[in-house]
């Protein structure tokens, strides 16, 4: 309902998008959260919200993908996202990038790729070193 409602701008509706997938992941609820991001990402008018939002939205379902026991997807999703980033600061662009070379890691050793995600990891630690991603890899 407020979707159609003026006073919700865009903008206002993607941020609380991302706080109820936040909400539905931490109560154990991730397909729901990854249907709903999902959805929100392909919707029409979905280019034209804000960078960072859709750049954390594009990780958010990489790593829903992931946690729901979907690591195919996981690995497609992780592998796009850095299309995603265009438009961002930098910091903010070198973070997300780092996070979703994570969760391609993880979706390598979730196929049972072992060799590919240590080679990512690698990857990860010397092109992001000190990023946030580096030290949890």
């Amino acid at each position: 309902r407020l979707a159609t409602d003026a006073r919700f701008d865009p903008t206002t509706r993607w941020q609380a998008e991302w706080n109820l997938a936040r909400g539905l992941q931490a109560a154990g609820q991730g397909e729901l959260a990854l249907a709903r991001v999902g959805r929100l990402r392909v919707e029409p008018g979905a280019e034209t919200r804000p960078a960072a939002l859709r750049a954390r939205l594009a990780w958010l379902e990489a790593k829903l993908a992931r946690e729901t026991g979907r690591p195919e997807d996981a690995l497609r999703l992780a592998r796009l996202a850095p299309e995603q980033f265009a438009g961002l600061e930098a910091p903010a662009a070198r973070e997300l990038a780092g996070l979703s070379r994570l969760v391609a890691a993880e979706a390598f050793f979730d196929l049972g790729r072992a060799d590919e995600a240590v080679a990512e990891l690698q990857k990860l630690r010397a092109e992001l070193a000190g990023s946030e991603a580096a030290l949890q890899s």
